[in-house]
């Protein structure tokens, strides 16, 4: 018997099968995701089980839950029993249990608006997702749900314990800031400060936000809310939304406070999601209209009860200011552990609002900086019962203020006092007062006076009065240290020397660094008309301790090759400034300073730069740092050519093989011309906040266009000062992109009124333009025209 096969039907069949397997396997897969729920378990007051005892649980449900075992947060444990009970422990509260309810959906990518912790969730366990929340309601959650997936539902008013609910379910969902996040948060605000006419008052609200779980909202939310609110207050001034809220540290500095500029850092929001607010003067003029609008007014002193601030800062300097903040702020309810206060006068009135009692108290850090009266100290003190530091900058300081010091030091041993003060009086020779003070004491001066008389720090005074700078200028019988022990003592933190009365350049000898190797206290260094040799930079690439190295007047006279042999590195340096070579300065100096890896600010100013010997400019820098893996990231970088300077240099290509640009947050470039290759690396610093350019060739101009051809920088300068000859009516309409931009200042000299009529207040609302030259030297054209543009008597 002959069987054909028919190979064809065969194949079509095969194939068939292989289709239908596919298409099975496709859909299992769809289905086995499909079939993923979210589970969301709300245990709170009123499911929770007051009667229920251990022995009431069967073994059987026992043995359930040792499989069913998670964290709700670090502090809290759930257990899951057979029957859906819920078991909560804690070291803080006593052990409860809960008939939980429970609402489970179907798990999609992206869910909820993109919450990483479903996401997480799904991808480690690829099963049913369970998700607790304590002490929120099951209305807030259903709410919640509504609209997030139905984003046109209007709601007429979200109460706000509603609104508390929500932030703590976006925090547990831990759900980024996005487009989606913003629209939605911005949206569930505005009911609740538009509900709040409704409220009666701010006690009221102190009623809702009792037992709100603060810890768990995360900050980057009430960053978000604060922002928005401000927004709100200002008419959405970015500016104003901006410069109030900080998360960077470096906008907080309290030894050097720029009154000015600092209030225009911009927000940005660093790993730790801190929140760091700021009111001065400036803000609060902004803020103080909301004083008039009850419900605007409530809304603020919500956000500050269920907030948690990282640090509070008060800069306050014109005397109205005083009166503004209290209409605004003394009945809010500031929660913080860290507060700096800087004032010239009246700092006590805020310590004497009826609220500030309770920030006082929950203070552990606090830095002061203004004139107090002893019984105005005793009374600040009195309210700090959990201070840990205090730091105090002040003109005066005497055995009175000390004596108080002292003793409640010896009441709160744990407390450390650090005092800096211009002058320390004293009536008599009379020190006794130091024989009790401790060594959580310390005291940084500039001068002593003996009543009227300025005389020298007793030298049994030493090791309670320290001076903060030591500063030596040369003479002929110049012997700065004459007693390593009294240097050792006095805990100097700034070393200034100045040579500028030798001769020449003054060579420092390695006799010279010895003694100061000994100091664990040195920060800042400054010298002034040396030479730059090995021993110089080996000190100071040795330095575990200084932060600042500043050099004037130099000329270079060291090994190069033999200081490319030492493989040291130095991560303790933050920042270079070289003022003025008084000769030629060999390029391979950069190459030098290279080795300093923790550099972030880096200062060059009327350097006169020349080739190595040995090979071109470019080419040599080349050679020798091309090896390098990793550069140095700047977030500071000055450049300040020689006035007299007729010829253009590539100082940002000649740096960018050691440094680089991305990180920069300021820069200053005051150059003969620009070259076409050096606007590249303006756009590589694409966290640009504050740009100064000067060019000083009358003939040139800057191209403004290939200056800020990258489009991020729109979103990120906050200032811009251009000094140039001229700029041209195109030019203009440049500045009119910066989405945050708060100060614009021009300086040309040569000024026509085509381009100044093409400025626009409408372009520029909530900016601050500044124009020179001045009033006096401009034309009659060009100020009646600003005038009536912008205010009368434009300066």
């Amino acid at each position: 018997m002959i069987i054909n096969f028919d190979f064809k039907n065969i194949e079509k069949s095969f194939l068939k099968n292989i289709d239908n397997w596919i298409s099975i396997l496709v859909i299992y897969l769809l289905l086995s995701v499909n079939s993923t729920t979210v589970s969301f378990f709300v245990i709170n007051e009123e499911n929770c089980i007051s009667n229920l005892l251990v022995s009431d649980l069967t073994l059987e449900m026992i043995f359930f839950s040792n499989k069913s075992v998670e964290w709700i947060t670090n502090e809290g444990k759930i257990t899951i029993f057979k029957n859906n009970i819920v078991r909560y422990e804690s070291t803080n509260t006593e052990t409860k249990y809960y008939n939980p309810s429970i609402l489970a959906i179907p798990y999609k990518n992206n869910m909820l608006l993109n919450s990483k912790y479903i996401k997480n969730k799904f991808e480690l366990e690829k099963a049913n997702i369970r998700i607790f929340f304590k002490d929120v309601s099951y209305s807030s959650l259903l709410l919640f749900l509504k609209l997030v997936n139905e984003p046109d539902y209007i709601v007429n008013q979200i109460k706000i314990e509603a609104f508390m609910d929500i932030l703590i379910i976006l925090s547990i969902l831990d759900i980024d800031s996005s487009k989606e996040r913003n629209i939605f948060l911005k949206y569930v605000f505005l009911n609740v400060i538009y509900g709040m006419q409704n409220i009666n008052s701010i006690s009221t609200i102190e009623q809702y936000c009792a037992n709100f779980q603060g810890n768990i909202v995360k900050k980057s939310v009430c960053i978000d809310l604060f922002v928005f609110l401000i927004g709100i207050i200002t008419f959405n001034d970015k500016t104003a939304q901006q410069f109030i809220v900080f998360s960077e540290k470096t906008n907080l500095a309290f030894k050097y406070v720029d009154l000015y500029s600092d209030t225009y850092s911009i927000i940005k929001k660093n790993e730790n999601d801190k929140l760091f607010l700021r009111l001065d003067d400036f803000s609060i003029d902004k803020l103080c209209k909301i004083a008039r609008i009850d419900y605007l007014l409530k809304s603020y002193g919500l956000l500050f009860k269920i907030t948690k601030l990282d640090l509070l800062y008060i800069i306050f300097q014109k005397e109205d200011t005083y009166t503004k903040a209290f209409a605004l702020l003394s009945d809010i309810n500031f929660k913080t552990e860290k507060l700096y206060v800087h004032s010239i006068r009246n700092t006590m009135k805020l310590f004497f609002w009826k609220n500030f009692n309770q920030l006082t108290n929950e203070l552990k850090v606090l830095k002061l900086r203004s004139s107090f009266k002893a019984e105005e100290l005793i009374k600040m003190l009195d309210q700090c019962v959990k201070i840990k530091k205090i730091t105090l900058y002040t003109n005066i300081m005497n055995v009175e203020i000390l004596s108080i010091m002292i003793n409640f030091s010896s009441k709160n041993p744990s407390v450390s006092f650090k005092v800096f003060c211009l002058i320390f009086g004293f009536l008599d020779m009379n020190f006794s007062i130091f024989e009790s003070i401790t060594d959580k004491i310390c005291v940084y001066i500039h001068i002593i006076k003996l009543g009227s008389e300025i005389i020298k720090i007793p030298t049994e005074l030493l090791p309670f009065l320290h001076k903060y700078k030591l500063e030596y200028e040369y003479s002929e019988n110049f012997k700065p240290f004459m007693c390593i022990v009294l240097l050792e003592c006095s805990r100097f933190k700034y070393f200034g020397f100045d040579y500028s009365k030798h001769s020449s350049p003054f060579k420092l000898e390695d006799s010279f660094f010895t003694p100061l190797r000994y100091l664990d206290t040195m920060k800042y260094f400054s010298l002034e008309n040396i030479i730059i040799n090995d021993e110089l930079l080996m000190f100071v690439l040795e330095s575990a301790t200084i932060k600042t190295l500043e050099i004037t007047k130099f000329v270079c006279n060291y090994d190069f090759k033999h200081f490319l042999k030492n493989k040291t590195l130095n991560h303790n340096l933050r920042s270079i400034s070289l003022t003025h070579s008084l000769s030629k300065v060999d390029s391979n100096l950069i190459l030098c300073i290279e080795r300093f890896y923790g550099i972030s600010h880096l200062k060059l100013q009327n350097i006169d730069w020349i080739s190595s010997k040995t090979k071109s400019f470019h080419e040599y820098i080349f050679r020798l740092v091309s090896y390098k893996d990793n550069k140095i990231y700047l977030k500071c970088l000055e450049i300040d050519e020689a006035l007299n300077n007729n010829k253009m240099f590539n100082n940002l290509l000649f740096l960018s093989e050691t440094y680089g640009y991305t990180n920069i947050k300021k820069i200053e470039y005051r150059v003969y011309e620009i070259s076409e290759i050096e606007y590249s690396f303006f756009n590589q610093m694409t966290k640009l906040e504050n740009i100064f350019i000067e060019v000083r060739n009358t003939t040139a101009s800057i191209n403004f266009k290939k200056l800020f051809c990258n489009i991020e920088l729109f979103n990120t300068i906050i200032l811009i000062s251009i000094h140039v000859n001229r700029i041209f009516k195109e030019d203009t309409g440049i500045f009119k992109k910066f989405k945050f931009l708060a100060i614009l200042y021009f300086e040309f000299k040569i000024l026509d009124f085509d381009t100044i009529s093409n400025i626009k207040k409408r372009d520029f609302k909530n900016i601050q333009i500044h124009i020179s030259p001045n009033r006096a030297e401009r034309s009659v054209e060009i100020n009646n025209y600003l005038d009536s543009e912008f205010k009368i008597n434009f300066s």
